[in-house]
């Protein structure tokens, strides 16, 4: 009898890691579509020859969803190809030698 708990761990990784790279996807997109109205808004509110009802202003709109969407679906690639690092291996302050910079240090903490 081969015991069915190791695929079932490989499924649930897998589920994982395309559902973290999707949640990642859709913030990505969120924060991307809402910078890009409020852009978008205040170039075409500001503009003085063209308004918001032009077709120049709505096929620039329209770019940048494009790259919203495109955005996207470059943070879900990317996420699905390197995962995140677990919290326990994660270096302290984000350093690249493990170092936490002396801004960020609190007074006793770190002796210092």
């Amino acid at each position: 009898m081969t015991p069915p708990a190791a695929p079932a761990v490989a499924v649930d990784v897998a589920v994982t890691r395309h559902s973290d790279a999707f949640e990642r996807a859709l913030r990505t997109l969120r924060v991307a579509v809402g910078i890009d109205i409020v852009s978008a808004l205040g170039v075409g509110l500001t503009m003085v020859e063209q308004d918001v009802t032009s077709g120049l202003f709505w096929a620039g709109f329209g770019v940048l969803i494009i790259k919203a969407v495109l955005s996207s679906v470059a943070a879900y690639l990317v996420r699905l190809k390197v995962a995140p690092r677990a919290p326990e291996t994660a270096r302290a302050g984000g350093s690249r030698d493990g170092r936490v910079p002396p801004a960020l240090r609190r007074k006793g903490a770190t002796g210092g």
